[in-house]
């Protein structure tokens, strides 16, 4: 079974609030069910940054541009946040890519 390729990406920095790692990880999981809900999105995930302790990086793939712009305008983006935002140091900012190579 093939997967659909994703043809945009989101990212965001989360700078973690010191001693929430595990909130995060929660919120990350919590954040991951609400997307698998919203239609082209393909999955998402947490990476922390192997360099220290307080950066991750949240990566949702989209099937298209245009499922994002959905989702962005919707009730679920304000969740998302509401769910992500408490265990950081700031608020996030995304990142919008359009990917051009994949394999």
């Amino acid at each position: 079974m093939t997967l659909p390729e994703a043809t945009f990406v989101a990212l965001a920095d989360l700078h973690l609030q010191p001693g929430r790692r595990l909130e995060l990880e929660e919120a990350a999981r919590q954040a991951n069910a609400l997307l698998r809900e919203q239609p082209g999105c393909l999955g998402a995930r947490l990476l922390h940054f192997s360099g220290g302790p307080y950066l991750y990086r949240y990566e949702i793939d989209w099937r298209s541009r245009e499922d994002w712009q959905r989702f962005w305008e919707s009730p679920a983006y304000p969740a998302l946040r509401a769910t992500l935002d408490p265990w950081t140091a700031q608020p996030f900012v995304l990142q919008l890519h359009d990917v051009k190579v994949s394999g």
